[in-house]
């Protein structure tokens, strides 16, 4: 009877040690995937900001294009001012994310850009000295 009760009880402790390691293995596991789970995130988040820069960058393109419209069709001194307004937030945004654009389009893809929003904001400055003696 102890023969049998002394392999119960090592049959009982090989069982108990298989279930601890398997939960062990389990938390691991769970650990494991937690951490690719915060990666995956962190990297849709980074994403998600690049695009809202992104977007923000067209919309206020779009926003200045339709002020200078409105002052050219309607002679309007606020549009133009807007329109010089939206220009300068255009610049800040291009320089305050250089690497991001950088990153997106290449040197001199984003050298080109910058380039031409200083030449738009010069046209648009050349116009303020007509509008003053036209209106």
């Amino acid at each position: 009877m102890q023969h049998f009760t002394l392999k119960v009880k090592q049959m009982f402790h090989s069982i108990s040690r298989r279930i601890t390691m398997g939960f062990y293995a389990l938390a691991f596991l769970l650990l494991i995937l937690a951490a690719f789970t915060l990666s995956d995130l962190r990297y849709l988040t980074e994403h998600t900001q690049q695009g809202s820069i992104v977007s923000t960058l067209v919309e206020q393109v779009m926003e200045m294009r339709r002020q200078e419209k409105n002052y050219l069709l309607y002679q309007q001194k606020s549009e133009l001012t807007m329109a010089m307004q939206q220009t300068n937030a255009i610049e800040q945004l291009l320089k305050r994310n250089r690497s991001l654009f950088l990153t997106l389009v290449g040197e001199l893809a984003y050298d080109q850009l910058y380039k031409k929003v200083g030449e738009y904001r010069m046209i648009l400055t050349q116009l303020q000295p007509r509008l003053d003696v036209e209106g």
